[in-house]
């Protein structure tokens, strides 16, 4: 499981990361990579971490999904492929943001004695 999970935050934060860049916002694309490496942190508030980028990412998408629909129906071109892939993309964020809960990896990750 931990390694599905890892592969899967990993291709979000690429995708998010390639969306920043395409809109040319080229530092937010280069924390958007930097941000699995808390991975590599063995604790609770790295996966809290990882949750939050993983929802938010899905959020922008949702939202882009949302402007790009609109331009579409505006101008009268096709929007349900379009409406398809960010959807797609937006599932697989939460799913990746969801996944961060197994008790596998909530194992591998103890809560820090503050």
């Amino acid at each position: 499981m931990f390694p599905f999970c890892i592969f899967l935050n990993l291709v979000s934060a690429l995708s998010i990361s390639a969306h920043f860049v395409r809109t040319g916002h080229l530092t937010v694309a280069l924390v958007c990579l930097l941000v699995p490496t808390l991975f590599f942190r063995r604790r609770r508030s790295s996966l809290w971490g990882l949750q939050l980028f993983a929802y938010l990412a899905a959020i922008v998408w949702m939202h882009t999904g949302a402007q790009i629909i609109a331009m579409r129906l505006s101008v009268g071109q096709p929007w349900t492929k379009a409406a398809i892939i960010l959807g797609v993309v937006s599932l697989l964020a939460i799913l990746a943001g969801a996944l961060l809960n197994h008790p596998a990896l909530r194992a591998r990750y103890p809560r820090s004695r503050g």
